[in-house]
Parts: C-alpha cells; structure tokens; sequence
C-alpha cells in the first residue's frame, strides 16, 4: 500500500448510472461512465454488479482505498432503499476482489462542505469547483455529472484519509500524555 500518495477508487451509485473515478493526490487516472439499461430493477441490480467486477478485473495496479457515496434520506424513501442496496452490490463487488477492501463513506453533505457551499448548495456548483481543480486533466464536455460526482466523492475521501492518518498518530501521543498527567495529579 503506497502511504504517500494512496490510489482511491471513487464511485458515485445508481440505479440507473453510475460515476467511477481512479485516482490519486495528483488527480485522476481513469473515469467510467456506466449507463444501466432500464430493466426491471433485479436485472439492473445485476447489471451492476457485472459492471463493477468488470471494471474491477480491469484495473492492474493496487488500490488503496474505495468510497462510495452513502444515500442522502431525501422526500422519496423508495428511491433510498434502492441506491442503499446499490451500494451493497458494490460494496460486495469490491469485497469479492479484496476481502481486506478499506471503504472510506462519504456523503453528499460532507462533498458540499469540502467545497464551502453553502446548504441548498446545487450539484452543478460543486461540478464547477471540480472543473476548475481539475481543469488540466478533463474536459467538461467529456464527463458525465455523475464521473464528476465521483471525483468529488474521490477528493473527500482522499482528505478524510488523510486527515484519518494523522489522528492515528496523534492519538497514542495525547493517550500518553492523558496518563501521565493523571498519574501526577493523584494525592500521595
């Protein structure tokens, strides 16, 4: 597993599309678009899973990490059943390729404030922002709104691992420092 620079598999659910980004600090190494055909809802839940073990098989090098968008509990609770199980698909996909899968959730609060907008925040906003992080490496007319999903859900995670990372370091030190000060304020 490389420490420095950690390669994340970012993957924006649906049941009707799905956004999948490889990268990395540097940005990103590959994007998918998958548009699922519009079955009845077992056939796309298989459509799915192929999709993403094929693009998994595909992909030589060692990821590190994998994020998923986790459903936001919106108006329509059917429609979040639906991407909840979606996410378990991909989740077992993942798993079937690496049993010790780290999955890192992101939800779509934590993507807006990463960026700083503002609550009723729309996506578009937060896919301009990405267009201006990334302008050297994508073009706007070659994305799908749903790869871009994905490289927000990607550069979250990257930052939450990072920051995740420091506090696994900080914390054997304040732990330590905790019982050093408990054991000098007792009475003798």
């Amino acid at each position: 597993m490389s420490n420095a620079n950690p390669t994340i598999l970012a993957i924006d659910p649906g049941t009707e599309k799905l956004g999948i980004s490889l990268m990395n600090e540097t940005g990103p190494m590959h994007c998918w678009y998958i548009k699922i055909a519009k079955d009845d809802l077992a056939e796309r839940y298989k459509s799915v899973f192929s999709s993403v073990c094929d693009i998994l098989n595909s992909i030589k090098i060692e990821i590190d990490y994998y994020t998923i968008e986790t459903p936001f509990f919106g108006r329509n609770i059917a429609t979040t059943i639906k991407l909840g199980t979606v996410r378990g698909i991909i989740i077992a996909s993942i798993f079937r390729r690496n049993r010790d899968a780290k999955i890192v959730d992101i939800n779509p609060v934590e993507v807006r404030n990463h960026f700083g907008l503002k609550k009723g925040a729309k996506k578009n906003e937060c896919h301009e922002f990405l267009l201006k992080v990334f302008r050297a490496n994508i073009e706007k007319e070659q994305l799908h709104e749903d790869v871009l999903d994905s490289l927000g859900i990607g550069l979250v995670a990257l930052s939450k691992i990072k920051r995740m990372k420091q506090n696994a370091i900080i914390k054997p030190i304040t732990k330590h420092i905790k019982r050093r000060t408990s054991r000098c304020g007792k009475k003798t």
